[in-house]
């Protein structure tokens, strides 16, 4: 029996995933943990979201307004590492080519490292408040990182890509 009846015997492999699949499988991932990192900053870190910026910005109004209880210096502290988080990643991403890219990977990657180090950070001392305090701008400049990769019309895991099949997955897109 030759190479060419074995591999003609042999059961293909799986196919890849498209570039759809795979675009719809990342936004999936990304909006779980999300709300994971919103659930957990939530209930960890004394009322303060750090995924999605909408519920700081309403808290931070409030406690600012002098409601009873409400933190100010938290929620501000996670809009502005957002924002910085966000920023930085949008301008590391403009610079390259639209789509899936290495530059992409690099954002998505250091946004898990920042929530990996996060983890680790409370795990030592969660009583502590400036490791608490660490872990709100770390975990929150992460999100807006995360936040940036998903801007639509830039990369493929944007929400307006995603479930999108195209044949032309290796052309440049524009941004």
């Amino acid at each position: 029996m030759g190479t060419d009846e074995i591999a003609a015997s042999s059961p293909a492999p799986p196919p890849r995933p498209t570039g759809g699949t795979r675009d719809l499988v990342l936004m999936l991932v990304l909006t779980f943990t999300t709300g994971i990192v919103d659930a957990g900053g939530f209930l960890a870190f004394d009322t303060v979201f750090l995924g999605n910026m909408t519920g700081n910005v309403l808290i931070l109004g409030m406690g600012a307004a002098g409601a009873h209880g409400l933190p100010v210096f938290s929620p501000a502290l996670a809009l502005l590492a957002f924002i910085a988080g966000a920023g930085v990643a949008s301008l590391f991403l403009r610079s390259g080519p639209a789509g899936w890219s290495p530059r992409l990977v690099s954002v998505l990657s250091v946004s898990t490292v920042l929530v990996a180090v996060t983890a680790v950070l409370t795990g030592f001392d969660a009583g502590d408040h400036a490791a608490r305090l660490s872990a709100v701008g770390l975990t929150a400049a992460a999100m807006g990182m995360q936040a940036a990769a998903a801007r639509p019309g830039r990369s493929t895991c944007s929400p307006a890509r995603a479930g999108r099949r195209s044949s032309t997955a290796a052309s440049p897109r524009s941004p």
